[in-house]
């Protein structure tokens, strides 16, 4: 689960890797987790006995890792690339690259099968079903029953505080899709489909949002951030349906340390978390780092990675040692930092000394 979080600043934490050999490639199940090989690991969550879960995106699965004992296993995906399995096993089943995460009250996961244009649901029996999307890469079907709507590219997910509704970053669509966990019905927050950046202080339906690839929650008010990839920018659509840029000055590069979050400079960032305090863990993926965005202090800084791709140092501060390409993030129970380092197969942790 997401926005779960002691009060950290995180100076001084350091980096160790929890799963992958740094290989790439599919092994290990039922052993050590840091013995395995990974695929290209993007998003991480938590379920509530937490247990790691993460999209093992280029080996077509999705793996579990329990952190007490260190095993790791696979839950959903065979391996094989397609789109089947429905009502059947989960570990029986084809994706096409399974990317986004969530996971809800009752440790249900869903997943952002991003190439098939579908959300999927594995229920806490290992059963698989489509839940959002019917397959047909286009828009459509707001205000009817999410698994007959059509999305083009679901990305990040990320339920509300109350777990009443899921958002669903659609990056090649341009829009956050949000479906009504009761109902069943799917609309959009935001976002007109359109390749532009715009529509700051308007309805959020009316503006454009360029790449919508993530979104978090403020808890304060359930408002929803948006990450913007092409814009490279994070933007805020209020309780009241209005939008607005909060963060980034929208140029592509790496800025802003130590200065004010509106002057941050990031690089088609990919996942974001909203920790206790509020304030935002952002995935800079081209900048391979994690940035870190205060609000009581209205500073961004780095807290992992140089900006430079590389192998990280075990053990080595986190703001001193190298990632590849990250794709996801979560805060553990233990309030760790876990990150799915994307191109070096691994899984970092980032903790106090």
């Amino acid at each position: 689960m997401r926005n779960t979080s002691m009060s950290k600043n995180y100076e001084g934490w350091v980096l160790t890797t929890v799963a992958g050999n740094g290989e790439q490639g599919y092994s290990g199940d039922g052993g050590p987790a840091r013995e395995a090989t990974l695929n290209n690991p993007f998003d991480v969550v938590f379920d509530s006995k937490g247990r790691l879960i993460f999209t093992d995106t280029f080996g077509q699965r999705i793996r579990r890792i329990d952190l007490k004992s260190g095993v790791i296993s696979t839950v959903a995906g065979c391996g094989g690339e397609g789109y089947s399995g429905d009502g059947g096993l989960a570990t029986e089943a084809t994706f096409n690259q399974p990317y986004g995460l969530a996971v809800d009250a009752g440790d249900n996961i869903y997943t952002a099968d991003r190439l098939n244009g579908v959300v999927r649901k594995i229920d806490a029996n290992g059963i698989i079903t489509t839940f959002a999307g019917n397959g047909n890469l286009t828009f459509s079907g707001d205000g009817e029953a999410a698994n007959i709507a059509s999305m083009v590219e679901p990305n990040g997910l990320v339920f509300s505080s109350d777990f009443r509704s899921l958002f669903i970053a659609d990056v090649s669509d341009n829009r956050i899709r949000v479906v009504d966990m009761l109902s069943g019905v799917i609309s959009t927050l935001a976002g007109t489909g359109k390749t532009v950046h715009d529509g700051d202080g308007g309805p959020a339906t009316a503006a454009g949002v360029f790449g919508a690839r993530a979104v978090g929650i403020r808890r304060s008010d359930g408002a929803v951030y948006v990450m913007e990839r092409q814009g490279s920018c994070i933007r805020l659509v209020t309780p009241d349906g209005k939008i607005s840029t909060v963060a980034s000055t929208g140029e592509t590069g790496y800025g802003g340390d130590d200065g004010a979050i509106q002057n941050a400079i990031f690089d088609r960032p990919k996942e974001m978390t909203v920790n206790a305090d509020g304030n935002i863990l952002v995935v800079d993926t081209e900048n391979h780092a994690i940035r870190l965005l205060d609000w009581a202090l209205d500073r961004v800084s780095t807290i992992a990675g140089i900006g430079e791709s590389g192998r990280p140092q075990d053990g080595a501060l986190a703001i001193a040692t190298s990632l590849a390409r990250p794709h996801g993030i979560a805060i553990g129970p233990d309030g760790a930092l876990y990150i799915g380092d994307t191109e070096n197969h691994q899984i970092q942790r980032v903790a106090p000394a």
